[in-house]
This record gives C-alpha cells, sequence and structure tokens, in this order.
C-alpha cells in the first residue's frame, strides 16, 4: 500500500484542486507501467474540502469503464 497526504495545501498555501490533479494523474500515469507493484493506493486528506475536490477529480481521471 501506498498513502498520499494533500502536501502543501494546508499552511504550505498550494491549491487543493492543483495537488488533487497533480496527485491523480500522476498516479494514473505510474500505474500504467507499475500495477503489479501495489495493492492499494490510499490519497488521505485533512479536511473535508480536500475530500470533496478529489472526489471530483478521481471521478475524471480514474473513470469507471
Amino acid at each position: 500500500m501506498q498513502a498520499f497526504p494533500c502536501l502543501g495545501t494546508g499552511s504550505g498555501g498550494y491549491p487543493c484542486d492543483n495537488a488533487a490533479q497533480v496527485a491523480l494523474t500522476t498516479t494514473r500515469k505510474w500505474l500504467k507501467t507499475h500495477k503489479d507493484k501495489v495493492d492499494m493506493i490510499m490519497f488521505c486528506v485533512f479536511k473535508h474540502i480536500d475530500f470533496e475536490v478529489y472526489y471530483k477529480y478521481l471521478n475524471v481521471i480514474f473513470p469507471v469503464e
């Protein structure tokens, strides 16, 4: 399992929308060639707004096929 927190989005001031898009897009690209390396990937969020943003982009970047 790999876990990824919303780094920089709290006191660092980095926009959560950007952080979520980068994290999810990068993970999707990485999985194309490394999907056999992990069983689970977890995105850790602290605030409910972070959850909402990740949920919104998760459905776009990892669509149900």
